[in-house]
């Protein structure tokens, strides 16, 4: 072997054991966890579940670092320009790995090239209701109305371009139906005018003590298979409108280029971590289901909300200044 040859053979020998141990050691101090929206609400709290249980499992803190704004854009900027050294987790939606491409004109990040996945951890679910006095009882019978009557349904979201939006443009695109949208600031607000009879219709996640009380009617869930948490309501594939699939999700992501070992690791004690009993008792109490996969179906479905977007958005005319 030449001497140049046998020089840089040596370096590569010596660098590979030196990574090797590095990953093997790892955490050796505290990793941070980003979570892109304010304290108290569910995706602070699921974040500061799993860094509880992640930090008892890995023998080092793992911290929750809140980095709300821009309809957690700014937590994901934060998050993409970090060091890829396992040493970041960032809390990833519906929005930063989703919508939220097709709607912002410009993203300081790419939801593929710069996050590795690891794994998605809970889901929600979007539930389509009508006002009692509505004369639809079914998803069909509110599709024969609204094309027997366009434009005279209004339909409510929490503001434009959110998933309850969305929802419902994807809805009127695969049934070529057409429905008003008044956007709301909240969903209480929505629910109000719902119940009043102001508008009539409109997609939420969080109404199912109005559905208890039977203040509002439940049509369907928004996806191909029944809600665990109210599985009383027929899913919309099986009311009639086959893959349709929207609600709101939490996953684990790191910054592109953390080493796969880590992500390996991090995503076996995470799947253990939700199947713990009490974590899915905590989930479930925020009207959440705990909704695991590993790394590489988490970038299949990352992809599959990615490509779903981009049309329904066109349709709609949603964009994040509106």
């Amino acid at each position: 072997m030449k001497r140049r040859e046998f020089v840089v053979s040596a370096a590569a020998l010596a660098a590979a054991p030196a990574a090797l141990r590095a990953q093997a050691a790892w955490p050796g101090r505290p990793v941070r966890f980003i979570c892109p929206y304010p304290a108290g609400g569910p995706a602070d709290v699921v974040t500061r579940v799993v860094a509880s249980e992640l930090s008892k499992v890995l023998g080092e803190q793992v911290v929750v670092d809140n980095r709300p704004g821009a309809n957690a854009n700014v937590g994901a900027e934060i998050a993409a320009k970090s060091p890829p050294d396992g040493y970041t987790l960032f809390l990833g939606t519906g929005s930063t790995h989703g919508s939220n491409s097709s709607i912002y004109p410009r993203l300081n990040y790419d939801p593929v090239r710069d996050f590795a996945p690891v794994a998605t951890l809970t889901e929600s679910m979007l539930i389509l209701i009508v006002n009692n006095d509505f004369p639809a009882k079914s998803v069909k019978e509110l599709l024969d109305y609204a094309r027997a009557n366009p434009g005279r349904i209004s339909y409510a979201s929490v503001g434009n371009g959110s998933a309850h939006h969305l929802a419902m443009e994807l809805l009127k695109l695969r049934t070529k139906t057409f429905m008003v949208h008044i956007p709301y600031r909240g969903s209480p607000a929505a629910l109000q005018d719902l119940m009043a009879g102001r508008i009539q219709v409109m997609f939420d996640a969080s109404a199912a003590p109005l559905i208890r009380a039977g203040k509002v009617r439940a049509l369907a869930a928004a996806s191909t298979r029944r809600w665990p948490l109210q599985a009383d309501i027929p899913s919309m594939a099986e009311a009639g409108v086959p893959d349709f699939h929207v609600g709101g999700w939490f996953g684990m992501f790191v910054p592109t280029g953390t080493p796969r070992p880590i992500i390996d690791r991090l995503a076996a004690e995470t799947q253990k971590i939700m199947a713990l009993p009490e974590v899915r008792t905590r989930i479930a109490a925020l009207g959440l289901n705990v909704f695991y996969n590993g790394p590489d179906e988490t970038a299949k479905w990352v992809a599959s909300e990615l490509a779903k977007w981009p049309p329904v958005v066109k349709a709609s005319g949603a964009r994040a200044d509106d």
